[in-house]
């Protein structure tokens, strides 16, 4: 009886496979053995976080806000140490103005949230101050990849937190958010701020959102009047939105 005559394809793709199997184990083992530690961003303007004591209570003298770390390669069984300096571009005092917590990432876990506390002073009443952090090597760690655009302030190495303790007229008030909220006052970005639960008017928003903003301060003004007249601003206007 004669044989079938062996194909190309039959010897071409097993080849192939074993290819594949051991480009991914070569893979896997390089990450396993180089570690590395980013932050976790979810898009190019997820760089940064305003931070103001102006819209808190009056005795709360210390809050907290969260850097969110991911790893490249596997988990290990024990907690393993992340290093996040402080940039020399920053303004903030470490250990005056913040502090950081323990920066470990925990044993079985890719992903981390840190807490940075920061605390209200006497300073940030004049100036609005920033903690540039940077990823650094630390024993367990090498800083992980940038596949964001290149400018420092937009990639997975870096991240900004602006902190004050005073209301500014955003720059973008005048075309951004005029025809929504009307005229600007500092009484009436703080009653925004109370009635929406938005904290930074900074950002782009968009039509639909700014929308939905105006309508919830126009909706808390109403029951505002109503119960206790007519708001007045710091320049003795009647505060009021179209």
């Amino acid at each position: 009886m004669q044989s079938k005559p062996i194909s190309f394809l039959s010897i071409l793709l097993p080849l192939l496979a074993l290819l594949h199997t051991g480009c991914t184990k070569e893979k896997a083992l390089m990450y396993e053995d180089d570690p590395r530690v980013y932050f976790k961003k979810y898009n190019v303007a997820h760089d940064s976080v305003n931070y103001s004591f102006a819209v808190k209570d009056p005795a709360q003298l210390v809050d907290s806000v969260y850097l969110q770390l991911r790893i490249m390669g596997n988990a290990r069984p024990y907690d393993r140490e992340i290093n996040i300096q402080l940039s020399d571009t920053s303004t903030a005092r470490q250990g005056y103005h913040f502090v950081l917590g323990p920066q470990i990432m925990p044993a079985g876990q890719y992903e981390t949230k840190i807490p940075v506390y920061l605390y209200r002073r006497a300073g940030l009443k004049d100036s609005t101050i920033t903690a540039d952090f940077i990823i650094g090597a630390s024993k367990d760690f090498q800083p992980g990849y940038d596949d964001l655009p290149t400018v420092a302030v937009t990639n997975r190495l870096h991240y900004k937190i602006s902190m004050d303790d005073r209301l500014v007229k955003p720059e973008r008030w005048d075309g951004m958010l005029a025809p929504y909220f009307g005229a600007w006052s500092l009484v009436k970005l703080n009653f925004m701020i109370r009635a929406t639960g938005r904290l930074d008017w900074t950002v782009l928003i968009y039509p639909n959102e700014l929308s939905n903003l105006s309508q919830l301060s126009r909706e808390a003004m109403s029951m505002y009047v109503a119960a206790n007249g007519p708001l007045i601003d710091e320049n003795g206007a009647v505060v009021e939105f179209p």
